[in-house]
């Protein structure tokens, strides 16, 4: 095994090792982030690094909340240490709970991962204290369900250069439909490309797939058939010309009634 020198005394250290420590001190470099937003955050209360027994469900720091409800961190130093724990996450090794993740490194500044730990924990928590814990287990469980059909799928059925067309068109004219908060290409670390578009709204998110043909379409149709999870799916074949009447026709007639079915689906837990 390869040996690191410290620069203080020269003492060997494995790269394992090496790793262990970089992780413990990027741990309490996000701790120490966290706790200087509870003044900003009225609603932080606590927050503190995980007991050995939360460690092994997956979590690195717990925040406690004025609701009550406690809010999990995990904290990766690389992207590739947090592709393989949301690997083992979505395979449910920790069950569903309420984790975020963050990345840091030595050269990320604090400002951009205070900013990105506020805006997630904020969110989380809005979800957990208005929609409750059932929904973001169901939220997570489509996102599971997705990545799995995505897998399924054969990477020639997929249409990566339709979905930025047709991102790009959305993005253009999404001003004008009330419950669209955002939309963007939702990355699934297991394909070599995006083909997923998510529309975000108050409530939920639906996931548009874009594919190459019918029988693609019929594939994923039967995968999803009888499933909680079709209410959040929908399939397209991009046509060559995307205008906007193109775009108005799929929110009307697509889009906008399959958000509304989505909020009112009941929880399959």
């Amino acid at each position: 095994m390869k040996e690191y020198r410290r620069r203080i005394g020269h003492l060997p250290v494995s790269r394992l090792r090496a790793a262990h420590l970089l992780g413990i001190h990027n741990e309490k470099r996000a701790l120490t982030i966290i706790g200087r937003m509870k003044e900003e955050l009225g609603w932080l209360t606590n927050v503190r690094m995980a007991s050995q027994e939360e460690d092994q469900q997956g979590i690195d720091i717990v925040c406690d909340t004025t609701d009550g409800i406690q809010l999990y961190v995990q904290v990766k130093s690389s992207t590739a240490g947090l592709r393989k724990y949301l690997h083992t996450y979505k395979k449910g090794f920790y069950g569903i709970i309420p984790v975020i993740t963050i990345k840091v490194h030595l050269w990320r500044s604090d400002e951009s991962i205070m900013e990105e730990l506020k805006e997630q924990l904020t969110q989380l928590r809005e979800i957990l204290s208005t929609l409750g814990m059932e929904y973001w287990k169901r939220s997570q469980a489509d996102l599971f369900e997705l990545q799995k059909i995505s897998l399924k799928l054969k990477e020639g059925q997929m249409d990566p250069v339709g979905a930025q067309k047709l991102l790009t068109a959305i993005q253009a004219t999404s001003s004008k439909e009330s419950w669209l908060k955002d939309v963007c290409m939702t990355p699934f670390f297991e394909s070599a490309t995006e083909t997923v578009i998510r529309l975000t709204g108050d409530q939920t998110s639906l996931y548009l797939v874009c594919l190459k043909s019918t029988k693609a379409i019929r594939e994923m149709g039967e995968i999803l058939f009888d499933n909680i999870h079709r209410s959040h799916i929908l399939t397209i074949i991009v046509p060559p010309k995307i205008d906007d009447a193109f775009v108005y026709r799929l929110f009307r007639n697509r889009l906008t009634p399959a958000y509304e079915r989505a909020i009112t689906t009941k929880n399959p837990f």
